[in-house]
């Protein structure tokens, strides 16, 4: 192989690994963003939690993430079990 032939390997390799290390960047930007949010409902959760007003700061840190994480995910509990229909 020639040096020239080499050399456009290389040039096209560096420019094929860049254009791909972009598209993987731009790809990641709406992960990034849902995760800010999420991050955020937690700490506020957290926060509203930990207010003596809220009726749930005598519960332990624990306690108090993981229903964090429920609320932020969307869980919704109800007390009653309906009955089959």
């Amino acid at each position: 192989m020639s040096s020239s032939n080499s050399h456009n390997i290389v040039k096209y390799s560096a420019i094929t690994s860049a254009f791909t290390l972009i598209l993987i960047l731009i790809a990641l930007i709406p992960t990034t963003r849902k995760s800010m949010k999420w991050n955020t409902c937690v700490n506020h959760t957290l926060g509203w939690f930990n207010r003596a007003d809220s009726g749930l700061s005598q519960f332990d840190d624990n306690t108090k993430l993981s229903l964090a994480v429920a609320v932020c995910n969307g869980a919704v509990h109800e007390p009653v079990i309906k009955p089959a229909s």
